[in-house]
């Protein structure tokens, strides 16, 4: 397995999401819950890693509940400043493209997605930022829509051999 609790996700906002993507999904998708991954000196866990046939796509959940304002270098919930998610995310996307580069896997794009798990109470996304957070109910239906994950417009994308990236 590749986490602590035998490839299922870890927490119940994990858990909803995992459970939607799957179902929502198209089949040719493949979603694998909570992993850790090793590079250099880091270990990164990751909420899910969703493959598509278009890119990798490293999934962080959250389950909020009050107000959450998502800024470009700041992210506050419920009028405390947070750890940025999605600079995190966009992080460990880097690493594991830069891990996969390492393994020959090439042109291919690797992303990251904000996956709210419940709608808060109030929601505030900066415009820059709006293809990087989204609500469950329109989860799936972002993870396959190119322009909306393949954010560099000159990307040559090359279709993702899921069988190669899962090795």
């Amino acid at each position: 397995y590749w986490n602590d609790h035998c490839g299922e996700p870890d927490g119940p906002g994990e858990k909803a999401v995992v459970r939607r993507l799957r179902d929502e999904l198209p089949d040719s998708a493949v979603v694998v819950p909570a992993l850790e991954i090793r590079y250099r000196s880091d270990l990164d866990q990751i909420d899910a890693l969703v493959i598509t046939e278009d890119a990798v796509i490293l999934v962080e959940t959250k389950r909020y509940w009050g107000r959450v304002i998502f800024k470009e270098q700041r992210h506050i919930v419920d009028g405390e400043m947070r750890s940025d998610p999605i600079r995190k995310t966009n992080a460990k996307a880097r690493r594991l493209q830069g891990r996969l580069w390492d393994d020959g896997i090439r042109g291919i794009w690797v992303g990251s997605q904000v996956i709210l798990a419940v709608p808060p109470q109030q929601l505030a996304v900066e415009p820059d930022l709006k293809n990087s957070v989204v609500l469950l109910d329109d989860a799936a239906g972002r993870l396959v829509d190119r322009d909306a994950i393949i954010r560099e417009r000159n990307w040559n994308v090359v279709p993702v051999d899921i069988d190669e990236v899962l090795r």
